[in-house]
């Protein structure tokens, strides 16, 4: 994994005997592997720093550089990076962060089309996100049906009780 070096020693080695043995290939491969390499400690970040989504988009582009390099430790890091954005978005619906929750859902979903549950945090987030919006409405209701109370004004009052038995389910 020290490609730096390697790169260098094969840059004299060019210089100093460009006649040798394959030293331009040596060269150009050296340099893919740095590059293939630096992705993956790339991705390896991105995983530590909680940022699953980028991990697996840094590990999309080492397959799409060259399938073969490091093909199970590659397979492995998506794997816990897409199990880590499940567990992330399932973890702000418990916290009733239902927006966020869907936000990482749909970074999931674009990574991992068939990742199994998507649909479902799905339905409840958005169940969550209607019961949440529903309590709002219902709460304001209430305090104006309690404003009428106050004041007396029973029709109205009674106007918005019947409101808020129509809309409570």
């Amino acid at each position: 994994e020290k490609w730096n070096e390697a790169i260098a020693t094969f840059r004299e080695l060019q210089q100093e005997s460009p006649s040798y043995e394959d030293v331009e290939t040596r060269l150009v491969t050296a340099r893919h592997l740095a590059r293939l390499s630096s992705l993956l400690r790339e991705a390896k970040t991105f995983l530590e720093q909680g940022n699953f989504a980028t991990c697996v988009d840094k590990l999309g582009e080492v397959q799409r550089l060259d399938a073969s390099y490091k093909q199970d430790e590659v397979t492995q890091l998506r794997q816990e990076a897409l199990n880590r954005l499940h567990e992330h978005a399932n973890r702000l619906l418990q916290g009733k962060k239902f927006e966020e929750s869907l936000a990482a859902l749909s970074e999931l979903r674009v990574r991992s089309s068939d990742y199994p549950d998507v649909d479902e945090l799905e339905a409840r987030a958005q169940e969550g996100i209607r019961v949440r919006d529903l309590r709002v409405k219902l709460d304001g209701l209430y305090g104006q049906a309690v404003q009428q109370l106050n004041q007396r004004a029973y029709a109205e009052a009674l106007g918005l009780w019947r409101a808020i038995q129509r809309q409570k389910g």
